[in-house]
């Protein structure tokens, strides 16, 4: 296991938080503000629209996520209200 990394995310660009992962958890460091994320497998091209994403916490509230892949992946996080930041664990 890695020790937790910080991401800032500025608004609408894709971040790569991740590399090769089958599984972490994404906490949300940045209040009231709105993420989405996807993933690509390993060595595939970096989304490159808003329209690849869905969202990354389920409720308002919410601030983690668990993120599970069958393949390794790397994963991807996209502030959408304002620029935030994540940390993962892996």
């Amino acid at each position: 296991m890695n020790n937790p990394v910080v991401f800032e995310c500025p608004k609408g660009t894709w971040v790569k938080i991740a590399t090769g992962i089958t599984n972490g958890t994404v906490y949300r460091l940045t209040a009231a503000n709105k993420y989405i994320q996807t993933y690509r497998v390993t060595g595939d091209a970096a989304p490159t629209t808003k329209d690849d994403g869905a969202q990354l916490f389920g409720v308002e509230d919410q601030n983690s996520a668990r993120i599970i892949c069958d393949t390794a992946a790397d994963i991807y996080v996209m502030c959408v209200s304002q620029d935030g930041s994540v940390r993962i664990d892996t």
